[in-house]
């Protein structure tokens, strides 16, 4: 996708233009996750298990909450969270996880690749 401190900041601008949307989940988990891949774990999780307390999820959210959380150390949250996913997608593993989001980097691949490997052992 594209550089992770612009969506930071897009992200940001779009909350705080609309607090009360109804896709002010997808703001969060966008900019959460964003903060995830420049190395803010702990501020990335932080967003995102904010982002799943907002109604009408999509399972995306609690995918990238699980990965987030994973590499933040929150390892229970993490694994719940991935639960959560596979209720509705029993075979949700890394690269389902990269074929949702599309992450071309290798570096963001790499960070994936490690929150996965946590959930997994």
């Amino acid at each position: 996708m594209g550089d992770p401190a612009t969506a930071v900041t897009h992200a940001a601008a779009a909350a705080r233009l609309s607090p009360y949307d109804p896709l002010v989940s997808l703001m969060l988990g966008a900019q959460g996750f964003s903060a995830t891949l420049q190395g803010d774990y702990a501020g990335g999780a932080n967003l995102l298990v904010q982002a799943t307390q907002q109604p009408n999820l999509h399972y995306a959210v609690f995918a990238k909450a699980a990965v987030s959380c994973a590499l933040a150390g929150r390892d229970d949250e993490a694994r719940d969270f991935l639960n959560r996913v596979r209720t509705v997608k029993p075979n949700f593993d890394h690269q389902a996880f990269l074929d949702l989001f599309m992450y071309r980097r290798r570096e963001d691949i790499a960070v994936i690749n490690s929150a996965f490997a946590q959930l997994e052992a």
